[in-house]
Protein backbone atom coordinates (compact mmCIF):
# COMPACT_ATOMS: atom_id res chain seq x y z
CA UNK A 1 0.00 0.00 0.00
CA UNK A 2 1.09 3.35 -0.98
CA UNK A 3 0.54 6.59 1.50
CA UNK A 4 -1.03 9.54 0.09
CA UNK A 5 -0.82 12.74 2.08
CA UNK A 6 -3.75 15.99 0.79
CA UNK A 7 -2.61 18.94 2.21
CA UNK A 8 -5.29 21.49 2.46
CA UNK A 9 -4.97 24.78 3.66
CA UNK A 10 -7.84 27.41 4.09
CA UNK A 11 -7.13 31.14 5.33
CA UNK A 12 -9.62 32.14 7.80
CA UNK A 13 -11.56 33.97 4.69
CA UNK A 14 -12.27 31.19 2.65
CA UNK A 15 -15.69 29.60 2.49
CA UNK A 16 -15.17 27.34 -0.25
CA UNK A 17 -12.78 25.30 -1.84
CA UNK A 18 -12.40 22.56 -3.93
CA UNK A 19 -9.33 20.55 -4.31
CA UNK A 20 -8.83 18.23 -7.44
CA UNK A 21 -7.01 15.50 -8.83
CA UNK A 22 -5.65 13.36 -5.71
CA UNK A 23 -5.53 10.08 -7.22
CA UNK A 24 -6.47 7.47 -9.22
CA UNK A 25 -7.86 4.05 -8.44
CA UNK A 26 -8.52 1.51 -12.11
CA UNK A 27 -8.72 -1.64 -13.45
CA UNK A 28 -6.11 -1.98 -16.19
CA UNK A 29 -3.86 0.90 -15.33
CA UNK A 30 -0.75 1.26 -14.14
CA UNK A 31 1.45 4.33 -13.20
CA UNK A 32 4.94 5.76 -14.53
CA UNK A 33 7.83 7.19 -12.04
CA UNK A 34 7.28 8.21 -8.59
CA UNK A 35 7.78 12.31 -8.85
CA UNK A 36 5.71 14.16 -6.32
CA UNK A 37 3.01 16.19 -8.04
CA UNK A 38 2.23 19.42 -6.17
CA UNK A 39 -0.73 22.07 -7.17
CA UNK A 40 -0.96 25.02 -5.36
CA UNK A 41 -2.95 27.92 -5.22
CA UNK A 42 -2.50 30.92 -2.80
CA UNK A 43 -3.02 29.17 0.51
CA UNK A 44 -4.12 26.23 -1.10
CA UNK A 45 -1.72 23.27 -1.55
CA UNK A 46 -2.49 19.79 -2.24
CA UNK A 47 0.46 16.81 -2.91
CA UNK A 48 0.12 13.19 -4.04
CA UNK A 49 2.85 10.92 -5.49
CA UNK A 50 1.73 9.24 -9.19
CA UNK A 51 2.69 5.23 -7.89
CA UNK A 52 0.00 5.79 -4.79
CA UNK A 53 -2.86 4.37 -6.95
CA UNK A 54 -5.18 1.06 -6.90
CA UNK A 55 -4.38 -1.58 -9.23
CA UNK A 56 -6.90 -4.13 -9.78
CA UNK A 57 -6.12 -5.50 -13.06
CA UNK A 58 -6.01 -9.61 -13.38
CA UNK A 59 -8.14 -9.33 -9.97
CA UNK A 60 -11.29 -11.23 -9.88
CA UNK A 61 -14.74 -10.59 -7.93
CA UNK A 62 -14.83 -10.52 -4.28
CA UNK A 63 -17.52 -10.69 -1.69
CA UNK A 64 -17.53 -8.28 0.56
CA UNK A 65 -16.25 -10.18 3.33
CA UNK A 66 -13.61 -11.53 1.53
CA UNK A 67 -12.37 -8.15 -0.12
CA UNK A 68 -12.21 -5.91 3.05
CA UNK A 69 -10.86 -9.21 5.30
CA UNK A 70 -8.09 -9.36 2.92
CA UNK A 71 -7.08 -6.16 1.56
CA UNK A 72 -4.77 -7.67 -1.20
CA UNK A 73 -1.75 -5.98 -2.59
CA UNK A 74 -2.65 -2.98 -4.60
CA UNK A 75 -6.25 -3.40 -3.96
CA UNK A 76 -6.34 -0.71 -1.02
CA UNK A 77 -4.42 2.82 -0.81
CA UNK A 78 -3.88 4.50 2.59
CA UNK A 79 -4.13 8.49 2.64
CA UNK A 80 -4.28 11.44 5.00
CA UNK A 81 -6.05 14.59 5.08
CA UNK A 82 -4.55 17.73 6.90
CA UNK A 83 -4.48 21.00 7.62
CA UNK A 84 -1.78 23.65 8.06
CA UNK A 85 -3.09 27.35 8.33
CA UNK A 86 -2.84 28.32 11.68
CA UNK A 87 -5.43 29.93 13.74
CA UNK A 88 -8.23 28.10 12.00
CA UNK A 89 -10.40 26.39 14.27
CA UNK A 90 -12.12 23.94 12.32
CA UNK A 91 -12.18 22.96 8.67
CA UNK A 92 -15.13 21.09 6.79
CA UNK A 93 -14.86 18.69 4.18
CA UNK A 94 -15.93 15.75 1.92
CA UNK A 95 -14.39 12.84 0.26
CA UNK A 96 -15.82 12.16 -3.39
CA UNK A 97 -14.91 10.23 -6.81
CA UNK A 98 -14.48 12.09 -9.82
CA UNK A 99 -13.59 11.52 -13.38
CA UNK A 100 -15.07 8.19 -13.28
CA UNK A 101 -14.41 6.22 -16.31
CA UNK A 102 -16.36 2.58 -16.54
CA UNK A 103 -15.52 0.01 -18.89
CA UNK A 104 -17.82 -1.93 -21.68
CA UNK A 105 -19.01 -3.94 -19.30
CA UNK A 106 -17.64 -3.30 -16.27
CA UNK A 107 -20.05 -0.24 -14.48
CA UNK A 108 -20.23 1.34 -11.48
CA UNK A 109 -22.80 -0.97 -9.97
CA UNK A 110 -19.94 -3.80 -10.12
CA UNK A 111 -17.22 -1.60 -8.42
CA UNK A 112 -17.20 -2.13 -4.43
CA UNK A 113 -15.78 0.55 -1.94
CA UNK A 114 -15.25 0.66 1.70
CA UNK A 115 -13.62 3.57 3.36
CA UNK A 116 -12.04 3.40 7.19
CA UNK A 117 -10.64 6.17 9.42
CA UNK A 118 -8.07 5.41 11.58
CA UNK A 119 -8.98 1.47 11.04
CA UNK A 120 -12.42 1.98 11.80
CA UNK A 121 -15.39 1.54 9.28
CA UNK A 122 -16.94 5.45 8.27
CA UNK A 123 -20.61 6.06 9.37
CA UNK A 124 -21.75 5.75 5.79
CA UNK A 125 -20.82 2.13 5.76
CA UNK A 126 -21.44 -1.23 7.01
CA UNK A 127 -19.33 -3.01 8.87
CA UNK A 128 -17.69 -5.71 6.69
CA UNK A 129 -20.29 -5.02 3.77
CA UNK A 130 -19.24 -2.62 0.76
CA UNK A 131 -21.39 -0.61 -1.35
CA UNK A 132 -21.06 0.19 -5.20
CA UNK A 133 -20.24 3.42 -6.78
CA UNK A 134 -23.28 3.69 -7.99
CA UNK A 135 -24.83 3.82 -5.42
CA UNK A 136 -23.22 7.38 -3.65
CA UNK A 137 -24.16 8.94 -7.04
CA UNK A 138 -26.64 12.25 -7.32
CA UNK A 139 -25.36 12.94 -3.35
CA UNK A 140 -25.58 16.54 -3.36
CA UNK A 141 -22.40 18.40 -1.70
CA UNK A 142 -22.93 22.36 -2.21
CA UNK A 143 -20.46 22.84 -5.22
CA UNK A 144 -19.24 19.52 -5.45
CA UNK A 145 -20.36 18.73 -9.55
CA UNK A 146 -19.32 14.82 -9.63
CA UNK A 147 -22.14 14.22 -7.26
CA UNK A 148 -20.61 11.15 -5.81
CA UNK A 149 -19.93 11.88 -2.04
CA UNK A 150 -18.68 9.26 -0.03
CA UNK A 151 -18.25 10.80 3.21
CA UNK A 152 -17.93 14.06 5.15
CA UNK A 153 -15.60 15.16 8.32
CA UNK A 154 -14.11 18.08 10.16
CA UNK A 155 -10.57 19.16 11.11
CA UNK A 156 -9.92 21.31 13.93
CA UNK A 157 -6.89 22.77 15.40
CA UNK A 158 -6.35 19.71 18.30
CA UNK A 159 -7.12 17.02 15.44
CA UNK A 160 -5.32 18.49 12.05
CA UNK A 161 -4.71 14.62 10.43
CA UNK A 162 -7.41 11.97 9.68
CA UNK A 163 -5.74 8.72 8.31
CA UNK A 164 -7.97 7.03 5.73
CA UNK A 165 -7.96 3.64 3.64
CA UNK A 166 -9.72 3.39 0.78
CA UNK A 167 -10.49 -0.18 -0.33
CA UNK A 168 -11.98 -0.83 -4.05
CA UNK A 169 -13.18 -4.31 -5.51
CA UNK A 170 -15.14 -6.10 -8.20
CA UNK A 171 -18.49 -7.16 -7.20
CA UNK A 172 -18.92 -10.90 -6.90
CA UNK A 173 -22.10 -10.99 -9.47
CA UNK A 174 -20.26 -8.93 -12.09
CA UNK A 175 -18.94 -12.02 -14.57
CA UNK A 176 -15.92 -11.66 -16.36
CA UNK A 177 -15.38 -11.80 -20.13
CA UNK A 178 -14.14 -14.97 -21.62
CA UNK A 179 -11.15 -14.33 -23.55
CA UNK A 180 -10.37 -16.78 -26.13
CA UNK A 181 -6.35 -17.37 -26.55
CA UNK A 182 -5.86 -19.85 -29.52
CA UNK A 183 -6.59 -23.54 -27.72
CA UNK A 184 -7.25 -21.89 -24.36
CA UNK A 185 -10.43 -20.52 -23.31
CA UNK A 186 -10.22 -18.64 -19.62
CA UNK A 187 -12.43 -15.75 -18.20
CA UNK A 188 -9.61 -12.82 -17.69
CA UNK A 189 -10.12 -8.98 -16.33
CA UNK A 190 -8.78 -6.63 -18.89
CA UNK A 191 -11.33 -3.92 -18.50
CA UNK A 192 -10.88 -0.52 -17.40
CA UNK A 193 -12.61 0.97 -15.08
CA UNK A 194 -10.98 4.62 -13.42
CA UNK A 195 -11.56 7.00 -10.60
CA UNK A 196 -10.38 10.32 -8.74
CA UNK A 197 -10.39 10.51 -5.20
CA UNK A 198 -10.83 14.23 -3.92
CA UNK A 199 -11.36 16.30 -0.95
CA UNK A 200 -14.29 19.61 -1.18
CA UNK A 201 -13.93 21.96 1.38
CA UNK A 202 -17.59 22.80 2.61
CA UNK A 203 -18.44 26.35 4.52
CA UNK A 204 -20.44 24.05 7.16
CA UNK A 205 -21.00 20.60 8.47
CA UNK A 206 -23.47 18.49 6.20
CA UNK A 207 -25.14 15.02 6.42
CA UNK A 208 -24.22 13.76 3.11
CA UNK A 209 -27.92 12.01 2.61
CA UNK A 210 -29.87 14.55 3.80
CA UNK A 211 -28.58 17.28 1.53
CA UNK A 212 -29.30 15.35 -1.31
CA UNK A 213 -30.59 17.76 -3.78
CA UNK A 214 -31.93 14.97 -6.16
CA UNK A 215 -35.71 13.60 -5.85
CA UNK A 216 -35.53 10.48 -7.12
CA UNK A 217 -37.89 8.37 -9.26
CA UNK A 218 -39.04 6.26 -6.60
CA UNK A 219 -39.59 9.03 -4.40
CA UNK A 220 -42.26 10.74 -6.83
CA UNK A 221 -43.83 8.06 -7.06
CA UNK A 222 -44.30 7.07 -3.60
CA UNK A 223 -45.60 10.45 -2.70
CA UNK A 224 -48.32 9.21 -4.70
CA UNK A 225 -49.63 6.68 -3.04
CA UNK A 226 -53.07 5.76 -1.74
CA UNK A 227 -54.40 6.90 -5.21
CA UNK A 228 -53.15 10.66 -4.33
CA UNK A 229 -54.09 12.76 -7.67
CA UNK A 230 -56.11 9.88 -9.02
CA UNK A 231 -52.49 8.32 -9.24
CA UNK A 232 -53.40 4.92 -9.14
CA UNK A 233 -50.86 3.88 -6.92
CA UNK A 234 -51.41 1.50 -3.74
CA UNK A 235 -49.33 0.61 -0.95
CA UNK A 236 -49.38 -3.23 -0.48
CA UNK A 237 -47.86 -4.72 2.32
CA UNK A 238 -46.87 -8.20 2.83
CA UNK A 239 -46.00 -9.12 6.42
CA UNK A 240 -42.39 -10.96 7.57
CA UNK A 241 -42.33 -14.45 6.17
CA UNK A 242 -38.75 -16.85 6.89
CA UNK A 243 -39.70 -18.51 4.12
CA UNK A 244 -39.30 -16.24 1.87
CA UNK A 245 -36.06 -15.04 -0.72
CA UNK A 246 -37.56 -11.24 0.45
CA UNK A 247 -39.33 -10.31 3.47
CA UNK A 248 -37.84 -12.89 5.64
CA UNK A 249 -36.94 -10.82 9.06
CA UNK A 250 -39.48 -7.60 8.44
CA UNK A 251 -42.28 -7.25 6.34
CA UNK A 252 -42.26 -5.66 2.70
CA UNK A 253 -44.10 -2.73 1.41
CA UNK A 254 -44.53 -2.27 -2.37
CA UNK A 255 -46.52 0.64 -4.02
CA UNK A 256 -48.24 -0.89 -6.96
CA UNK A 257 -50.36 0.92 -9.85
CA UNK A 258 -54.27 -0.81 -9.66
CA UNK A 259 -57.37 -0.44 -11.65
CA UNK A 260 -58.16 0.30 -15.52
CA UNK A 261 -56.20 3.38 -16.07
CA UNK A 262 -53.60 4.49 -13.85
CA UNK A 263 -51.05 6.84 -14.58
CA UNK A 264 -48.19 5.05 -15.27
CA UNK A 265 -47.35 5.49 -18.69
CA UNK A 266 -43.67 6.55 -18.89
CA UNK A 267 -41.42 6.55 -22.21
CA UNK A 268 -38.33 4.54 -22.84
CA UNK A 269 -36.05 3.68 -25.67
CA UNK A 270 -38.71 6.74 -27.24
CA UNK A 271 -41.52 4.19 -26.60
CA UNK A 272 -44.30 3.61 -24.64
CA UNK A 273 -43.95 1.60 -21.16
CA UNK A 274 -46.07 1.47 -17.95
CA UNK A 275 -44.55 1.35 -14.68
CA UNK A 276 -45.63 -1.72 -12.63
CA UNK A 277 -44.96 -0.03 -9.50
CA UNK A 278 -41.93 0.41 -6.82
CA UNK A 279 -40.11 -2.41 -5.27
CA UNK A 280 -37.47 -3.27 -2.50
CA UNK A 281 -35.65 -4.85 -5.25
CA UNK A 282 -32.48 -6.98 -4.15
CA UNK A 283 -29.51 -6.35 -6.75
CA UNK A 284 -28.03 -9.93 -6.69
CA UNK A 285 -25.87 -8.98 -3.77
CA UNK A 286 -28.02 -8.29 -0.85
CA UNK A 287 -28.19 -4.59 -1.61
CA UNK A 288 -32.00 -3.78 -1.56
CA UNK A 289 -33.51 -0.83 -2.38
CA UNK A 290 -36.82 0.66 -3.73
CA UNK A 291 -36.57 0.46 -7.36
CA UNK A 292 -38.94 1.32 -10.10
CA UNK A 293 -40.28 -1.60 -12.23
CA UNK A 294 -40.99 -1.21 -16.01
CA UNK A 295 -43.15 -3.75 -18.04
CA UNK A 296 -43.24 -2.80 -22.09
CA UNK A 297 -46.95 -1.22 -23.12
CA UNK A 298 -47.21 -4.03 -26.39
CA UNK A 299 -45.84 -7.32 -26.92
CA UNK A 300 -42.37 -7.31 -28.59
CA UNK A 301 -43.81 -10.49 -30.51
CA UNK A 302 -44.57 -14.31 -30.15
CA UNK A 303 -41.85 -16.24 -28.70
CA UNK A 304 -40.98 -19.60 -27.30
CA UNK A 305 -40.48 -19.73 -23.69
CA UNK A 306 -37.40 -22.34 -23.98
CA UNK A 307 -37.31 -24.61 -27.23
CA UNK A 308 -34.61 -26.86 -24.95
CA UNK A 309 -37.99 -28.04 -23.49
CA UNK A 310 -37.28 -26.69 -19.71
CA UNK A 311 -38.51 -24.22 -17.77
CA UNK A 312 -35.36 -23.71 -15.60
CA UNK A 313 -35.21 -19.59 -16.89
CA UNK A 314 -31.10 -19.12 -15.42
CA UNK A 315 -30.09 -22.06 -17.42
CA UNK A 316 -30.31 -19.68 -19.44
CA UNK A 317 -34.16 -20.43 -21.11
CA UNK A 318 -34.34 -19.27 -25.11
CA UNK A 319 -36.41 -16.67 -24.14
CA UNK A 320 -34.17 -14.83 -21.49
CA UNK A 321 -31.05 -15.20 -23.83
CA UNK A 322 -33.25 -13.28 -26.78
CA UNK A 323 -34.26 -10.77 -23.74
CA UNK A 324 -30.61 -10.38 -22.40
CA UNK A 325 -28.45 -10.75 -25.67
CA UNK A 326 -30.38 -9.49 -28.50
CA UNK A 327 -33.13 -7.12 -27.80
CA UNK A 328 -30.90 -5.46 -24.10
CA UNK A 329 -28.62 -4.54 -26.92
CA UNK A 330 -31.31 -3.20 -29.23
CA UNK A 331 -31.99 -0.32 -26.86
CA UNK A 332 -30.46 3.01 -27.00
CA UNK A 333 -27.46 3.38 -25.13
CA UNK A 334 -29.39 5.84 -22.14
CA UNK A 335 -32.04 3.00 -21.79
CA UNK A 336 -29.61 0.59 -21.27
CA UNK A 337 -27.41 3.08 -18.90
CA UNK A 338 -30.37 3.04 -16.54
CA UNK A 339 -31.19 -0.77 -16.56
CA UNK A 340 -29.87 -2.42 -13.48
CA UNK A 341 -29.01 -6.26 -12.46
CA UNK A 342 -32.40 -7.33 -10.03
CA UNK A 343 -32.80 -10.59 -8.50
CA UNK A 344 -36.12 -12.37 -10.39
CA UNK A 345 -37.52 -15.16 -7.99
CA UNK A 346 -38.26 -18.19 -10.00
CA UNK A 347 -40.58 -19.82 -7.25
CA UNK A 348 -44.15 -21.62 -8.98
CA UNK A 349 -46.67 -24.34 -8.51
CA UNK A 350 -48.94 -26.52 -9.89
CA UNK A 351 -52.21 -24.97 -8.95
CA UNK A 352 -54.51 -26.67 -6.60
CA UNK A 353 -57.45 -28.11 -8.73
CA UNK A 354 -60.83 -27.76 -7.43
CA UNK A 355 -63.10 -26.76 -10.35
CA UNK A 356 -60.12 -24.97 -11.91
CA UNK A 357 -57.16 -23.41 -10.14
CA UNK A 358 -58.19 -22.49 -6.26
CA UNK A 359 -54.71 -20.52 -5.99
CA UNK A 360 -54.79 -16.74 -5.95
CA UNK A 361 -52.46 -14.07 -6.98
CA UNK A 362 -51.68 -13.07 -3.00
CA UNK A 363 -50.79 -17.13 -2.51
CA UNK A 364 -48.56 -16.93 -5.79
CA UNK A 365 -46.43 -13.77 -4.47
CA UNK A 366 -45.29 -16.33 -1.94
CA UNK A 367 -44.83 -19.22 -4.18
CA UNK A 368 -42.66 -17.22 -6.33
CA UNK A 369 -40.29 -15.70 -4.27
CA UNK A 370 -39.80 -19.65 -1.47
CA UNK A 371 -36.45 -20.32 -0.70
CA UNK A 372 -37.24 -23.82 -1.43
CA UNK A 373 -39.28 -26.85 -1.25
CA UNK A 374 -40.98 -28.22 1.44
CA UNK A 375 -41.98 -31.50 -0.39
CA UNK A 376 -41.22 -32.73 -3.56
CA UNK A 377 -41.14 -30.33 -6.29
CA UNK A 378 -43.37 -28.10 -4.50
CA UNK A 379 -42.33 -24.61 -5.41
CA UNK A 380 -39.42 -26.05 -8.14
CA UNK A 381 -39.11 -28.76 -10.34
CA UNK A 382 -36.26 -30.57 -10.18
CA UNK A 383 -32.76 -28.58 -9.28
CA UNK A 384 -33.97 -25.37 -10.70
CA UNK A 385 -32.95 -23.04 -8.86
CA UNK A 386 -35.01 -19.86 -6.96
CA UNK A 387 -33.69 -17.12 -8.42
CA UNK A 388 -31.69 -15.89 -11.14
CA UNK A 389 -29.83 -12.23 -11.10
CA UNK A 390 -29.93 -10.00 -14.92
CA UNK A 391 -31.65 -7.25 -16.40
CA UNK A 392 -34.59 -8.19 -18.11
CA UNK A 393 -37.68 -10.72 -17.43
CA UNK A 394 -40.69 -11.54 -17.24
CA UNK A 395 -43.44 -10.13 -15.15
CA UNK A 396 -44.88 -12.42 -12.01
CA UNK A 397 -48.39 -14.03 -12.00
CA UNK A 398 -49.10 -11.84 -8.85
CA UNK A 399 -48.07 -8.69 -10.97
CA UNK A 400 -51.01 -9.76 -13.04
CA UNK A 401 -53.23 -9.98 -9.91
CA UNK A 402 -52.52 -7.15 -8.15
CA UNK A 403 -53.04 -4.88 -11.17
CA UNK A 404 -56.48 -4.85 -10.68
CA UNK A 405 -58.93 -3.59 -8.46
CA UNK A 406 -58.67 -5.67 -5.24
CA UNK A 407 -59.16 -9.50 -6.95
CA UNK A 408 -55.70 -10.77 -5.56
CA UNK A 409 -57.84 -12.71 -3.57
CA UNK A 410 -60.15 -14.16 -6.59
CA UNK A 411 -58.95 -17.80 -8.02
CA UNK A 412 -56.10 -18.24 -11.01
CA UNK A 413 -59.23 -19.45 -12.67
CA UNK A 414 -62.29 -21.30 -12.12
CA UNK A 415 -64.01 -23.26 -14.77
CA UNK A 416 -67.05 -23.11 -13.81
CA UNK A 417 -67.80 -19.43 -13.31
CA UNK A 418 -65.81 -16.26 -14.57
CA UNK A 419 -66.84 -14.34 -11.83
CA UNK A 420 -65.03 -16.46 -9.35
CA UNK A 421 -61.37 -16.19 -11.10
CA UNK A 422 -59.77 -12.87 -11.79
CA UNK A 423 -61.70 -12.78 -15.02
CA UNK A 424 -63.61 -11.04 -12.83
CA UNK A 425 -61.14 -7.91 -12.83
CA UNK A 426 -61.26 -7.88 -16.52
CA UNK A 427 -62.21 -4.57 -16.69
CA UNK A 428 -60.35 -3.25 -13.52
CA UNK A 429 -56.69 -4.64 -14.89
CA UNK A 430 -54.42 -2.38 -16.70
CA UNK A 431 -52.18 -5.31 -17.88
CA UNK A 432 -55.26 -6.43 -19.46
CA UNK A 433 -54.85 -5.21 -22.89
CA UNK A 434 -52.94 -6.79 -25.35
CA UNK A 435 -55.86 -9.55 -25.10
CA UNK A 436 -53.54 -12.07 -26.48
CA UNK A 437 -52.00 -15.17 -25.04
CA UNK A 438 -48.87 -13.85 -22.74
CA UNK A 439 -45.79 -15.85 -21.26
CA UNK A 440 -45.39 -15.41 -17.48
CA UNK A 441 -41.85 -16.13 -15.30
CA UNK A 442 -43.14 -18.80 -12.76
CA UNK A 443 -42.70 -22.05 -13.41
CA UNK A 444 -44.81 -25.32 -13.31
CA UNK A 445 -42.65 -26.95 -10.26
CA UNK A 446 -44.05 -30.55 -11.04
CA UNK A 447 -43.42 -30.26 -14.65
CA UNK A 448 -40.15 -29.22 -17.01
CA UNK A 449 -41.71 -28.40 -20.05
CA UNK A 450 -44.47 -26.35 -18.71
CA UNK A 451 -44.77 -22.11 -17.33
CA UNK A 452 -47.50 -20.13 -16.56
CA UNK A 453 -48.97 -17.85 -19.04
CA UNK A 454 -52.26 -15.34 -18.84
CA UNK A 455 -54.58 -16.33 -21.27
CA UNK A 456 -56.41 -14.16 -23.86
CA UNK A 457 -59.55 -14.02 -22.02
CA UNK A 458 -57.91 -12.82 -18.77
CA UNK A 459 -57.19 -15.92 -16.56
CA UNK A 460 -53.75 -17.62 -15.80
CA UNK A 461 -52.89 -21.34 -16.60
CA UNK A 462 -50.00 -23.03 -17.72
CA UNK A 463 -49.08 -23.58 -21.25
CA UNK A 464 -45.60 -25.87 -23.43
CA UNK A 465 -42.73 -24.02 -23.12
CA UNK A 466 -41.56 -25.15 -26.79
CA UNK A 467 -44.78 -25.71 -28.54
CA UNK A 468 -46.25 -22.51 -28.61
CA UNK A 469 -45.31 -18.66 -29.60
CA UNK A 470 -47.06 -16.38 -27.18
CA UNK A 471 -46.46 -12.93 -26.24
CA UNK A 472 -43.86 -11.25 -24.57
CA UNK A 473 -43.82 -8.09 -22.61
CA UNK A 474 -39.90 -6.91 -21.22
CA UNK A 475 -39.97 -6.26 -17.51
CA UNK A 476 -36.69 -4.54 -15.78
CA UNK A 477 -35.74 -2.50 -12.98
CA UNK A 478 -34.26 1.15 -12.97
CA UNK A 479 -31.23 1.65 -11.21
CA UNK A 480 -32.22 3.73 -7.95
CA UNK A 481 -31.26 6.80 -9.28
CA UNK A 482 -32.83 6.95 -12.22
CA UNK A 483 -35.52 10.26 -12.20
CA UNK A 484 -38.62 11.22 -13.58
CA UNK A 485 -37.79 14.67 -15.22
CA UNK A 486 -41.23 15.23 -16.80
CA UNK A 487 -44.85 14.34 -17.94
CA UNK A 488 -47.82 13.81 -15.40
CA UNK A 489 -47.93 9.57 -16.23
CA UNK A 490 -51.07 9.99 -18.47
CA UNK A 491 -51.29 8.57 -22.25
CA UNK A 492 -51.25 11.70 -23.28
CA UNK A 493 -48.05 12.96 -21.08
CA UNK A 494 -45.97 10.19 -19.92
CA UNK A 495 -43.21 9.77 -17.52
CA UNK A 496 -39.90 10.96 -18.70
CA UNK A 497 -36.51 9.61 -17.04
CA UNK A 498 -33.32 11.26 -16.81
CA UNK A 499 -30.15 10.39 -14.72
Amino acid sequence: MKKQNIIMGISFVLLFVMVIGVSYAAYKFSAAGTKENVISTGTISMSYSQNSFIDLKNTYPKTDTYAIATKEDKSSMEFSVSMETSGTKQINYVLALTEIQEGTTLKSDKVKIYLEKEGKVVNNFETNKGKTIESFKNKYVEGLIDNYAIYQDILTTSNKTHHYTLTAWIDESYILPIKNETTTIKQTNEETYKFKVKVVGVDTPITIEEKSSVTTGTDTLIALTDNKDNSGLYTITHAKDSTLQIGTNESITEYRYRGANPKNYVTFNNETWRILGVFPTDDGTGNIENRIKLIKDQSIGGKYWDTGNSNNWARPATLNTELNTTYLNSLDSTSQSMIGDAKYYLGGKIPTSNNGYADTPLQFYSYERKIQNTTSNEFYNGTNPNSWVGKLGLMYLSDYGYASSNCENKKIYDSNSSSNDIRACNTTNWLYNIKANEWLLPQDASRSFRAFLVFSVGYANLDFVSSYQDAVRPVLYLISSAQITGGNGTSSSPYTLGL
